[in-house]
């Protein structure tokens, strides 16, 4: 058995080294901390301002440009969560730092090779624990995320979805021919969003599987994610804890990609497949190319942000007269 095992780890470092047009999008190290709540729906932290400038002033030899993002505008009581600045290595190059209040996270893209990335994270959690001001008693950290974004391009009109995620990528979703039968619907889908999580005990938390129909260019193409997260009480308090949750989830998603049926998509060239989704990922830097297919149905979504008053004042108000309401009652449309 151990001649075998030994056998399959060899094979499977082959066919980590010949991996010249790897699917792969994006790679995405994320770590959350807590914020602190002054009311009801605001999450602030008051040392970002200045984590910010010591993080720069730390890691600029290697990552000296700076760019300053939109959300940097939002208002501190909204903001929680989200990356507002972004250290890079050159304009438009990656591997990338993003920060905002309560988050950071590195990025790498079609030039991610996992010695080089593992090293890049150990850098950034030491030089935020390094760099939080009194950081034993004000940084928590509570969320921790490794997620992978991958690509191929993929004709949903001529070839069978459900076929190749069962042949390629080990996932059989089957839907009975007798739904189609002796109706007027097709059996080929126009929209694609599939999502599972499950259960992970090392690392302790869970890993979440997404497939979905998206444009690379033109061009459909089929994104899958895999991403292992831990959150609260699942997430380790030391630096050394938070290493090896890194190295134990990079064991779980790097089995799962190598026991997919992956190498027929390796001769497609994916250089230039980047993600861009219309509901943007909190974390992803990509953002050009691929666009998320998404059903015109099911774009309409109400948000809701909770902001304190900018000032109160108070009304005097005398009510002369008190009547009962007559209802209105209205039939919906179609019933």
């Amino acid at each position: 058995m151990a001649l075998i095992h030994n056998y399959i780890e060899v094979i499977r470092e082959m066919k980590r080294k010949v991996l010249k047009n790897k699917p792969l999008v994006e790679a995405i190290f994320e770590l959350r901390w807590n914020l602190q709540e002054p009311a009801p729906g605001m999450r602030i932290d008051p040392h970002y301002k200045l984590l910010i400038g010591r993080i720069y002033d730390r890691v600029k030899d290697e990552y000296p440009f700076h760019e300053q993002l939109p959300t940097a505008t939002m208002p501190d009581e909204i903001a929680g969560y989200v990356v507002q600045h972004r250290f890079r290595r050159g304009k438009e190059k990656w591997p990338l730092i993003q920060i905002g209040p309560g988050i950071i996270t590195l990025n790498d893209t079609e030039g991610y090779v996992w010695d080089d990335f593992e090293k890049r994270i150990f850098y950034l959690i030491t030089t935020l624990f390094e760099t939080y001001p009194d950081v034993e008693n004000n940084l928590k950290v509570n969320g921790l995320l490794l997620r992978y974004i991958d690509a191929t391009t993929f004709d949903f009109e001529k070839k069978d979805i459900f076929s190749f995620l069962k042949e390629q990528l080990k996932t059989d979703i089957k839907l009975h021919q007798e739904l189609f039968e002796g109706t007027s619907v097709g059996s080929q889908p126009l929209g694609l969003d599939l999502r599972f999580s499950f259960p992970s005990s090392t690392p302790k938390g869970a890993v979440h599987l997404r497939f979905h129909r998206g444009k690379k260019k033109e061009f459909d193409a089929l994104i899958w994610e895999t991403m292992v997260q831990s959150g609260a009480e699942d997430v380790p308090e030391t630096i050394e804890g938070i290493a090896a949750w890194i190295n134990d989830a990079h064991s779980l998603t790097d089995d799962w990609f190598f026991n997919r049926n992956l190498l027929p998509l390796f001769d497609i060239d994916l250089s230039s497949a980047y993600p861009h989704f219309e509901v943007k990922s909190k974390t992803s830097s990509i953002e050009e190319a691929i666009e998320e297919i998404v059903p015109d149905e099911m774009l309409e979504f109400d948000v809701f942000a909770r902001m304190p008053p900018v000032k109160e004042y108070t009304i005097r108000v005398k009510i002369k007269s008190v009547e009962s309401a007559i209802p209105h009652i209205v039939e919906p449309e179609g019933v």
